[in-house]
């Protein structure tokens, strides 16, 4: 579990970062949260592959 947290929440910080500081305009809202989903479904894809290369936990 600690695995799956420590590297998922990198991501959704970087997008609640954003959010912070965006002021409320959010131009570029879906493209942080398509790169957001991208970097998570990355995330398990590497999980299941037992490919722990770039992760935060190794």
């Amino acid at each position: 579990m600690t695995i799956l947290l420590t590297d998922a929440l990198k991501p959704v910080n970087n997008l609640s970062l954003y959010l912070q500081k965006d002021k409320g305009f959010f131009t570029s809202l879906k493209s942080r949260v398509d790169v957001t989903i991208d970097e998570l479904q990355g995330i398990i894809r590497q999980l299941g592959e037992g490919n722990f290369e770039g992760l935060e936990f190794r």
